[in-house]
């Protein structure tokens, strides 16, 4: 993800939280010191969420794109179950990857639903109806005889209704599923979707939305400013290096559970 942009590379290292802070306040060190990593840790989402939806703007295959992130969250779910609980499983907690997952296959599919020619032959055939109809209820001509009739009022609607059906559905699979930052993650994804090209007002409501429903997430508030001042150019990793980012999730996950091995032993 972060090779879309050219946004300092902070996340990885804001990643190693969950895991890193478990060690460090279990084994080590003070709670202070924990509460300190968890909140260093809380940049890593936001940026997360602003570059998926950069890269559904930018990917040439969305599709790939998609299955890469479904095939990350399997890779990476047996290594933050070790690294964070211990155990092989955990129906209670699922990973970062499984909320961006649903949270591109939401915004890809408003995407489709708000740019879609099907929504302009309805429109069109509505705007037939009226004509059509118009001779033949003459007492319902206040509706009929505009081209804003009812029926194109309620085809004009159809588009967002839709895109509101899947953002709820998406919100209640992330909860039913309990990924990591739940319908909260896929909301905050959705609104750097919605408001992509008012990106201050993307970042407030974003931030907001954290601060208001999430433990420390008030201190989120560098991620948004990184998000808001991007350059719009491409980031300095290019190709196949990308591949770096997603393989450094679960294999430092790996390594914070060896560390808890060694530190427990």
């Amino acid at each position: 993800l972060l090779p879309l942009l050219s946004l300092p590379p902070t996340a990885p290292l804001s990643t190693n939280d969950h895991g890193i802070s478990f060690l460090f306040h279990r084994y080590l060190l003070t709670y202070e010191f924990y509460s300190l990593l968890r909140i260093i840790g809380r940049s890593a989402f936001p940026i997360f969420c602003f570059l998926l939806v950069e890269g559904l703007l930018h990917t040439s295959s969305r599709g790939k794109y998609l299955l890469r992130l479904l095939l990350f969250s399997f890779l990476s779910e047996i290594p933050f179950n070790l690294a964070l609980f211990g155990g092989l499983r955990n129906a209670n907690h699922q990973n970062v990857f499984f909320t961006l997952t649903i949270g591109l296959a939401v915004i890809w599919g408003m995407d489709e639903i708000l740019h879609s020619d099907h929504l302009l032959r309805f429109r069109e055939k509505g705007l037939r109806f009226h004509e059509k109809n118009r001779l033949f209820h003459e007492k319902d001509r206040f509706f009929l005889q505009k081209k804003g009739g009812l029926p194109s009022e309620l085809l004009s609607i159809l588009p967002y209704a839709s895109c509101l059906l899947l953002v709820l559905l998406g919100a209640g699979l992330a909860n039913l599923l309990h990924t990591d930052y739940g319908a909260i993650g896929v909301l905050l994804i959705v609104l750097f979707y919605c408001f992509r090209k008012h990106r201050l007002l993307a970042s407030f409501l974003g931030w907001s939305l954290l601060s208001a429903t999430l433990y420390l997430e008030s201190y989120s508030f560098p991620a948004f400013l990184l998000c808001f001042f991007y350059n719009g150019k491409r980031g300095f990793l290019r190709g196949r290096a990308k591949y770096l980012f997603y393989f450094f999730y679960p294999l430092h996950l790996l390594l914070i559970y060896a560390l808890r091995l060694l530190l427990a032993g």
